[in-house]
């Protein structure tokens, strides 16, 4: 959870417009930045947890940002992070 925490903080201090971004990208962003420490550690369990379908805007905007890193790669995701509004 630290991890999502602290992913609020950073996107905040490196987004301009982060008052006008949509829940789903700051949530999304949040996930993806856990995600990626879950999966760092070896914790598959969380990772599983993660993934669950009934997660609303955490769950949604994971698989989103998850697709944005197979597409971009990870410096593409933080860029992404620090200029969109929406996803």
């Amino acid at each position: 959870m630290s991890a999502h925490e602290y992913a609020h903080v950073w996107q905040a201090q490196h987004h301009r417009d982060y008052a006008q971004t949509k829940p789903i990208l700051r949530e999304g962003f949040a996930e993806w930045v856990a995600y990626k420490v879950a999966q760092r550690h070896g914790r598959q369990d969380q990772m599983t947890v993660m993934m669950n379908p009934n997660g609303g805007d955490y769950y949604l905007g994971l698989r989103k940002f998850l697709e944005l890193e197979r597409q971009r790669g990870v410096e593409g995701v933080l860029t992404y992070a620090k200029k969109a509004t929406k996803i």
